[in-house]
């Protein structure tokens, strides 16, 4: 089961979305938020329109502005067979 939380909005090309955002299980972090900033990813690492794909412990980040959606969509083709 999948629990999706819409966190830091800020405008749209600025917002963090959470999925399964539990303590002991496996969680994806969309966007380039206060949590993508925390776990130390910086717009300096972002390419422009690109994404930075980043594993830490129990945390898939998927940050960037438009570039996340890119990043969601390349996370789905290679990971999780979706085409």
């Amino acid at each position: 089961m999948w629990h999706f939380y819409l966190t830091d909005y800020d405008s749209f090309s600025t917002f963090t979305l959470c999925l399964n955002a539990l303590k002991n299980s496996f969680n994806i972090i969309i966007g380039h938020g206060k949590l993508a900033k925390a776990a130390g990813i910086t717009d300096e690492m972002i390419p422009q329109e690109g994404f930075v794909m980043l594993r830490k412990n129990n945390i898939l980040y998927i940050a960037g502005t438009i570039g996340a959606l890119f990043g969601t969509y390349d996370f789905l083709e290679r990971f999780c067979d979706v085409r």
